[in-house]
């Protein structure tokens, strides 16, 4: 059996998370063979999911033409994933500096010139909003 490649990431997520504190991860599921797809794979591994936990322990998202699974659970859940024979590749679904954490955070507004409305134009001097020099 060969050993998933895990993402560094992944593992200080997984060492860094309270009990119970979910941990979101995209796994890439192994292929039988450079010809096949991984969906044989990734069916066992499904139905093994299902009988060991329950639906509200663990969010799953297959995406079969990718051979792709996106997984958000408990730590505990998330290593033993990873340690299935089908899994190829274990990675942090998130990346500190790539990704906002909170979406629902406001982020402060960019100071940017305001837009000018539509068919007009500035040629060499700022827009005084009043009556054109010619």
């Amino acid at each position: 059996m060969q050993k998933s490649a895990i993402d560094p990431e992944l593992n200080r997520q997984l060492q860094a998370a309270e009990k119970g504190q979910p941990v979101e991860a995209v796994i890439i599921i192994r292929q039988s063979s450079a010809t096949t797809q991984s969906q044989p794979n990734a069916d066992a591994l499904l139905r093994r999911i299902g009988d060991k936990y329950a639906k509200d322990q663990v969010e799953l998202n297959y995406m079969p033409r990718l051979g792709v699974l996106a997984v958000r659970g408990p730590p505990d859940i998330i290593k033993w994933l990873i340690d299935q024979p089908e899994v190829e590749i274990a990675s942090a679904n998130q990346h500190s500096g790539y990704a906002d954490p909170d979406p629902t955070v406001q982020k402060p507004a960019v100071d940017r010139p305001a837009a000018m409305p539509k068919g007009s134009s500035v040629k060499g001097k700022a827009h005084s909003g009043g009556k054109r020099e010619r």
